[in-house]
């Protein structure tokens, strides 16, 4: 649904280096405008202003690095924009509360040196 979508839109951004230009701009459209940028056609005309072209967009929306990073069911957990952790992978809540505090804390030691 419109979640998903947009959490894709999100990843999209992000890879493309515009999240922080656009981020208040989506926000605003969606829920305050009331556009609700639901297919890849009305987001890459929303984004043409922000020197996105089609081609870039399309691009970045199909790529693995995008559809990797977005969360597929729940429970889930994303360390990082990394690791994606999924309960029936884990099996446990507990397994992956322990799997997720492992996986930042080699986050932290490697931004760290």
């Amino acid at each position: 649904g419109a979640w998903n979508t947009h959490g894709q839109l999100f990843y999209t951004l992000d890879s493309l280096g515009k999240l922080e230009e656009t981020h208040n701009a989506v926000f605003n459209a969606i829920h305050r405008e009331k556009n609700p940028l639901q297919n890849t056609e009305a987001m890459a005309e929303f984004l043409a202003p922000y020197g996105v072209s089609n081609e870039e967009f399309e691009r970045a929306w199909s790529s693995f690095g995008v559809k990797s990073r977005r969360a597929t069911g729940v429970p889930c957990l994303i360390v990082n924009g990394k690791y994606r952790i999924e309960g029936r992978m884990a099996g446990t809540f507990e397994n992956m509360l322990k799997i997720a505090e492992y996986l930042v804390e080699q986050e932290r030691q490697a931004k760290q040196g």
